[in-house]
């Protein structure tokens, strides 16, 4: 009844007159969390969602990544099903077990899943499992947090616990510092999904491979992978191209590693911009050069006449971008340009470039 309506006074009346006023806010909040969900799950149409739950679950593409790392065969537990994101993906995959202290999120997993969900906390029973996956809660007092102390279940404990099995998975924020990733797990990887560094998954136990690696999860085909390693090339005055460097390839420190196999340097001082010859990688996102001007608005001006071009979109590695919004009204035409500001010591320099995926 709720389906497709729009959650007005009226319409929610509409449908409590027909049965309650508790399953009408009920039913409307449901479409409206589903119609949010549509971007992270294919069925979010049959699924059952509460609101802090979809925002901590995992998208689906990235659900699945981590459910191919473990063997097909093997038992896998998921200790924090929530609504059943991750469970989703790992019941796909092949047999699991699941834990959930909230009921009403249980039994949302279980009708979203088809899984066994065990409304228990996963640190009082025994592990019978060689094989497990966690996503602690990330929020205390409805804020997201990135203190490890106020998450449950404790990483500290799984981390203790993965360190036993074969293979354990941990879902964190990236936000995260790193000394305190680096002290929960050797093996940390940065997950980048639609361009967004999405999550940094520790990896623990007998199977894991040590490193730091950041990994582009793709909507299809097989993920990409980069570790981090080497030292960075000595920063460099722009190229030809200026190339925006996947954020979890930033937050992973895996520059160094796309400069040495593609050729490229540091654009200055800019953390995350990258400059050199045409190359074509999917980490990156490519920009030609046409001109460098001082960000003053006489000289953009004056260069956009000789290009007969406008600003399209400002794009910003400098502190307090907000001192270049008018950036963003300067020029005229149907040529679209961007804006690149970046920083060289303590000033700011401009380029104005054309996206190479046009």
């Amino acid at each position: 009844m709720a389906r497709g309506r729009e959650p007005k006074p009226g319409q929610i009346e509409a449908v409590a007159a027909q049965t309650s006023a508790e399953a009408a806010a009920w039913a409307f909040t449901q479409w409206e969390l589903r119609r949010r969900a549509k971007g992270k799950f294919p069925d979010a149409e049959r699924m059952l969602f509460t609101r802090e739950a979809l925002e901590q679950a995992t998208p689906w593409p990235v659900a699945k990544y981590h459910a191919s790392q473990f063997p097909q065969d093997a038992l896998v537990a998921d200790l924090t099903a929530g609504i059943g994101g991750d469970l989703l993906a790992l019941a796909e995959r092949g047999p699991v077990v699941a834990f959930e202290k909230d009921p009403e999120r249980a039994a949302y997993a279980r009708w979203n899943t088809g899984a066994e969900v065990r409304t228990e906390d996963c640190l009082s029973v025994p592990w019978t499992w060689e094989y497990a996956f966690a996503d602690p809660s990330r929020r205390s007092g409805g804020r997201k947090t990135v203190s490890v102390s106020e998450m449950l279940p404790d990483p500290r404990e799984l981390a203790r616990r993965f360190g036993t099995l074969r293979l354990g998975g941990m879902k964190l924020s990236p936000m995260m510092d790193d000394r305190i990733l680096e002290e929960l797990g050797h093996s940390i990887e940065f997950l980048s999904h639609r361009r967004e560094c999405v999550a940094a998954t520790l990896w623990i136990g007998k199977e894991s491979k040590p490193g730091r690696f950041a990994v582009l999860v793709r909507e299809s085909g097989p993920p990409l992978r980069l570790e981090s390693g080497g030292t960075l090339p000595s920063p460099s005055r722009p190229r030809e191209c200026v190339y925006d460097a996947d954020p979890a390839a930033v937050r992973a420190h895996c520059l160094s590693t796309l400069c040495r196999d593609l050729g490229l340097a540091p654009l200055a001082d800019s953390l995350g911009y990258l400059t050199g010859n045409l190359v074509s990688s999917e980490w990156l996102r490519g920009y030609r050069v046409l001109a460098e001007v001082a960000p003053r608005e006489k000289e953009v001006r004056r260069i956009l006449r000789s290009l007969v071009a406008r600003i399209g979109e400002v794009k910003s590695r400098v502190s307090r971008t907000e001192r270049f919004g008018w950036l963003r009204t300067l020029g005229a035409g149907d040529r679209a340009v961007t804006a690149l500001l970046y920083p060289e010591g303590a000033a700011v320099r401009a380029l104005l470039c054309e996206p190479l995926d046009r």
